[in-house]
């Protein structure tokens, strides 16, 4: 291959990872921040020490460990401005490719540190919902749109049994 082919690849190549990035950071809401964090890192500490035996006669908000419950109570806090950034990460569901593709790219730049698991965004969006209580009233809608995805209707049932009588109400 000559050199000005290479050249040519090299900055084709770049163009198409640019706009990769790119598409994958505009895709996101802009997420509001409590206390100079932003509301991922606040999903993140409220989703990290769930507790692997849970008692079933206790609510799971009864359960919750010091750091989960100061997680809660900053996602209170920032209110209904989280709930863009809730609803998308709960029902934005890429193919396993692009999955991949993106899991790399943010781990090549240094913003992921270890992989997730699948779903792992789905379960923290359920739980930021479900620690808002009857303020995410008004995602009900989108969520009972979920339930007919059998990928993601545990997590928008958990959202939605959270959020009081109106969601149990979409639920049945």
């Amino acid at each position: 291959m000559t050199k000005p082919k290479r050249t040519s690849l090299a900055i084709l190549l770049a163009t198409l990872l640019i706009g990769l990035a790119w598409e994958s950071c505009s895709r996101y809401p802009r997420q509001p921040t409590r206390n100079g964090r932003a509301l991922s890192e606040w999903l993140t500490q409220l989703d990290s020490t769930y507790p692997d035996g849970m008692d079933s006669t206790k609510t799971w908000q009864a359960q919750m460990s010091p750091k989960q419950a100061e997680a809660a109570t900053a996602i209170r806090e920032i209110g209904t401005n989280a709930l863009p950034h809730l609803v998308h990460s709960l029902t934005n569901v890429n193919s396993r490719r692009m999955e991949r593709i993106i899991s790399g790219f943010r781990r090549l730049v240094g913003t992921e540190r270890s992989r997730r698991p699948p779903g792992a965004e789905q379960r923290k969006a359920a739980f930021g919902l479900a620690a808002l209580g009857p303020v995410a009233a008004k995602a009900i809608p989108e969520l009972s749109e979920t339930m007919g995805d059998p990928f993601l209707s545990a997590q928008a049932a958990v959202a939605l049994a959270s959020i009081g009588p109106e969601g149990w109400a979409a639920l049945t």
